[in-house]
């Protein structure tokens, strides 16, 4: 099986530098901890994209899914889209859409 490419959305990609750096001045080290398990849920998506569920209440096509974070309360939300997957956001999980 050949692994996906990986696409960012320039506003996802901005997302996740202000998300970790928001934790590294929280505490030091923590933001490279937050950007290495994104980057970890990342390859796994690149690797198995479907097993990443559906966005609850998505009926349209293409269709999004998710996956979270381990450790960290944030979600990575994408859809796949012939040879890549698309990230449309990283978002914390009290956040609300939009």
């Amino acid at each position: 099986m050949t692994a996906l490419r990986k696409r960012e959305h320039p506003e996802a990609r901005a997302e996740l530098r202000s998300a970790g750096h928001w934790y590294e001045i929280e505490r030091r080290g923590l933001g490279s901890r937050f950007l290495d398990e994104t980057h970890a849920a990342i390859t796994g998506m690149l690797d198995w994209p479907n097993a990443a569920p559906p966005v609850p209440d998505w009926h349209r096509e293409p269709l999004v899914r998710h996956k979270r974070v381990k450790v960290f309360p944030y979600r990575i939300v994408c859809y796949v889209a012939d040879i890549e997957i698309a990230i449309l956001a990283y978002t914390h999980q009290r956040c609300r859409p939009g």
